[in-house]
């Protein structure tokens, strides 16, 4: 930098303290415009993986298949469940062969654990059902193969079922009876709340499901199969698929009904009311940063203006155009390059604020926060740079006659 040059900045320098009030009004609309739009973006991320949670923790990606009520009236009458038989499910693993599957049956019975005792919903399920779900055991462990291949008496609680019957004891290694018939208890699952069905989890006992069909119950049906699509796209050609399999193999038997479940249309509702929330919040921060730019500007050009007659002293002292050009220039663009480093650092608390009202998590990206304020800076300085060409313009003889 050459004398000339380092005089000048030392000016420009001066003068943004000097005109504090244009300086705080240029760094103010910098930070507004740079934390607003970068806070949107956090504030989406985190909405986002708030409903992917929220897909995640429903089984979004899974399909369950039901057998519908009986019609007859005298297995209405005699109370005979309708189950899915086991050549059924065979049937759908042959065709399926790359789609993780699992059976599970529902028995209501009595769980006991010393003196205390609860009715509850006791599951059979494979060891995949915990795997395709994603709900992994806040203590202990999950079933094996094993487990369910050797009918072994394990049991995992669900965590409202394992607080009922042990308070705050920790129950792995515990043994409690299930009508009547002692398991141990291997894990306590994590906290989940209701699935697929609506179904509380949380107050649900697991147990293997060859157990559940031969040690509690002698059923040879199942209450409910579960597949994984995989993916979101993937779920409704699945859902045919299994509908057409059951169709085919119950042409005969018009009695014989199956519900083919799944979520698609509560995923289609979440992501609708997630782009709405990404259209207003993006649209918020457009106007925003729009505002912050415009106000840059106004900022500038007015200033320019007000300091007409202190332009035209220094073109009659001697200063050059390239002279004005450079202060002017320093004037803007060093507030506002400091207003978007403090913007990229308001940001994060901003956003984490904002998103404390909605339960969000925020999610930081700095990679996008330094674009935007790299683009910000860049974007000002063009601003300023109009605003000093407008100063660097002014002739000594106009400016000084109208003094």
């Amino acid at each position: 930098m050459s004398r000339r040059h380092a005089q000048l900045a030392r000016i420009a320098a001066r003068n943004v303290l000097r005109f504090r009030l244009q300086s705080g009004l240029i760094l103010f609309a910098a930070v507004i415009g740079v934390s607003g739009v970068i806070a949107a973006s956090e504030f989406t991320l985190g909405a986002r993986a708030k409903i992917d949670a929220q897909f995640v923790r429903l089984g979004a990606e899974l399909v369950v298949v039901t057998p519908k009520p009986p019609i007859t009236g005298l297995q209405r009458l005699q109370g005979a469940p309708a189950q899915i038989t086991q050549a059924d499910y065979a049937a759908l693993e042959r065709q399926l062969s790359s789609v993780p599957t699992s059976a599970a049956t529902a028995l209501s019975l009595r769980v006991a654990a010393g003196p205390l005792s609860k009715k509850t919903q006791v599951m059979g399920v494979e060891p995949a059902f915990f795997t395709m779900k994603r709900w992994p055991a806040s203590s202990g462990r999950l079933f094996v193969p094993d487990d369910n291949r050797r009918l072994h008496r394990v049991a995992l609680l669900g965590s409202s079922v394992a607080a009922a019957l042990f308070g705050a004891q920790d129950p792995v290694g515990e043994l409690i009876t299930i009508d009547r018939v002692p398991f141990m208890v291997i894990g306590v699952l994590s906290t989940r709340g209701q699935g697929i069905d609506a179904v509380d989890e949380d107050d649900q006992v697991y147990v293997p499901l060859r157990s559940a069909m031969r040690r509690l119950s002698d059923t040879r049906g199942y209450a409910s199969l579960t597949f994984d699509a995989g993916g979101i796209t993937r779920i409704a050609p699945l859902s045919k698929r299994i509908a057409a399999i059951l169709a085919a193999r119950h042409r005969s038997d018009p009695a014989a009904g199956f519900r083919v479940e799944d979520r698609e249309s509560t995923i289609d509702a979440q992501l609708a009311t997630f782009a709405r929330l990404t259209a207003l919040s993006r649209g918020v921060a457009l106007a925003v940063y729009t505002m912050a730019t415009i106000g840059i500007f106004a900022i500038s050009w007015l200033a320019v203006g007000a300091r007409t007659v202190q332009i035209g002293t220094l073109r009659a002292l001697g200063a050059r155009p390239g002279d004005v050009l450079l202060g002017f220039f320093l004037e803007g663009a060093v507030p506002a390059f400091a207003g978007c480093m403090v913007g990229w650092a308001a940001s994060r608390p901003v956003a984490a604020s904002v998103a404390s009202l909605a339960a969000l998590r925020v999610t930081f990206v700095p990679w996008f926060a330094s674009a935007v304020s790299l683009a910000s800076s860049l974007i000002f300085a063009v601003l300023a740079t109009a605003a000093a060409t407008r100063a660097a313009s002014v002739s000594p003889t106009e400016a000084m006659r109208s003094a």
